[in-house]
C-alpha cells in the first residue's frame, strides 16, 4: 500500500511540475520573453539577447522529461500493481 502511495505521489507531483512550468515555455516563443528562474527572476528578451533566450528555452525543454517520466513512471506502476 505504501509503494501504491508513493507511485501515486509521483503521478500528481509530475503533474503539478508540468503545470507549472509548461505555461511558461509554450508562451516563450510567441511572445518573445521568458523568466530566468535566478535571484530577482528578470526578463530575459528575444530582442535584447537572443542567445541567452534560446538557450533558456532549449534548456526548460530539456527539463520537461523529468515530470513526464514522473507521470509515465507514475502510469506504469499504478498498471503493474493493477495487474
Amino acid at each position: 500500500m505504501v509503494f501504491f502511495a508513493a507511485i501515486l505521489a509521483a503521478f500528481i507531483s509530475g503533474f503539478g511540475w508540468l503545470a507549472r512550468e509548461l505555461p511558461g515555455i509554450l508562451t516563450a516563443p510567441g511572445t518573445g520573453e521568458i523568466r530566468s528562474k535566478s535571484y530577482g527572476s528578470p526578463l530575459v528578451r528575444r530582442v535584447d539577447d537572443p542567445e541567452r533566450f534560446e538557450r533558456l528555452v532549449a534548456y526548460r525543454r530539456k527539463q520537461l522529461i523529468w515530470p513526464i517520466m514522473m507521470i509515465l513512471g507514475g502510469i506504469l506502476g499504478v498498471t503493474l500493481i493493477l495487474i
